[in-house]
């Protein structure tokens, strides 16, 4: 881990052109600056560990920004149009810095936060990233800055990058002063491809360590109106017909064990003039209707944190991925919920108590490591 240098004089020696001064005028200043995934346009969980990370900030007595980046800039009108909710409640509850694309605005940050934070979520998924994948080491901050990486995630159990990525990120692991991971894999991926575990702790989600009561302000903020029981499935696979006929079968035996209706909670059908198109549900939409549910079927790994945070009954399906998934369960005792396969859906009842007792110590130590990492360099 890095030792922060003397930042006396940083800014004499950072040489800025006058005329990019201007935007930064308009940079509204506090205490932390995040990079996380805070321009989705087709990801609840993604939205929701920004807003989960930014209201664990202020808890913690600090001000917070949300580093406004859109790794996917070059979106068309219908994938903007299709994924509004996101736009919208981003523009409601998240405080984002004015919009960055290019290197000198990122260094400019520099003079406005004196943490940064990269995390949560798979923001060290390179594959993901890419082609701005070093952004998410904090390659724009400068050493005098504080660097952390929460509950970071590789996504996968493997590093995705060539000889140079690799050299590359390996001098950026080097900068931070605290890193925490998100499930134990990841220190496999440490040491295989960087020589080294970089004295990294595991911590959960924050959208697991905030809980629901941080969620409520977003369940008020309903326009559906829940008159029937039903059971919501949230699966990536069937979004994008992977494994369509092992899915069906599962939804199938379990909608026939509860004898309830299906509703499927990733989009909705609607009419364009181009055709029949999915559109993304109002993200206060999306957590009522898991909060709601009778049981939840889910091969999301958000899918999974939320089923537990309303302590839903739910199974989860592998897939692709998973691997972050499969430890969450594990050290929550819930192996047993994981579907690999269509002959192998048990349904079980939830012992929450157990759960809660775990995921208390949980958070605990999660909220401990980013207490005393923020604490150290600003107070």
């Amino acid at each position: 881990m890095q030792t922060i240098s003397n930042c006396k004089n940083c800014k004499k020696k950072c040489k800025v052109k006058k005329h990019y001064w201007k935007n930064c005028e308009k940079q509204e200043k506090a205490d932390i600056c995040i990079l996380c995934f805070s321009s989705s346009n087709t990801n609840y969980g993604a939205n929701l560990v920004c807003y989960a990370m930014s209201e664990l900030i202020k808890k913690l007595g600090y001000s917070v920004n949300i580093l406004n980046f859109d790794i996917e800039e070059d979106r068309d009108i219908k994938t903007k149009f299709l994924g509004e909710a996101f736009i919208n409640f981003r523009k409601k509850y998240l405080s984002l810095t004015p919009k960055k694309k290019y290197g000198f605005q990122f260094l400019l940050l520099n003079y406005y936060y004196k943490v940064f934070i990269s995390g949560s979520d798979q923001v060290f998924n390179t594959f993901n990233t890419k082609p701005y994948s070093k952004h998410y080491f904090l390659d724009f901050v400068k050493d005098c800055r504080l660097k952390i990486a929460f509950s970071a995630s590789f996504g996968m159990e493997q590093f995705i990058g060539d000889e140079k990525l690799i050299y590359e990120v390996k001098k950026l692991l080097q900068r931070f002063n605290y890193i925490s991971i998100r499930e134990g894999s990841a220190v496999d991926v440490l040491k295989k491809t960087f020589d080294s575990d970089y004295g990294v702790q595991i911590t959960i989600d924050p959208t697991l360590i905030v809980g629901e009561e941080t969620f409520a302000p977003l369940l008020k903020d309903k326009s559906i109106c829940f008159e029937e029981k039903y059971i919501a499935y949230y699966l990536l696979s069937k979004a994008y017909n992977i494994k369509q006929k092992e899915t069906d079968y599962i939804l199938n035996k379990i909608k026939n064990v509860y004898n309830l209706p299906l509703i499927n909670i990733h989009s909705y059908p609607v009419d364009l003039p181009c055709g029949k198109v999915n559109k993304f549900y109002e993200v206060s939409d999306w957590l009522n209707y898991i909060k709601n549910a009778e049981f939840v079927i889910t091969d999301s790994f958000h899918g999974v944190c939320f089923s537990i945070i309303f302590r839903k009954n739910f199974i989860y399906i592998e897939g692709v991925g998973s691997t972050r998934v499969k430890y969450l369960l594990e050290i929550l005792g819930l192996s047993n919920l994981i579907c690999k396969s269509f002959d192998d859906v048990h349904i079980n009842q939830i012992d929450y108590d157990k759960v809660e007792e775990k995921l208390s110590t949980l958070k605990e130590k999660s909220v401990d490591f980013l207490k005393t990492a923020v604490n150290s360099y600003l107070k």
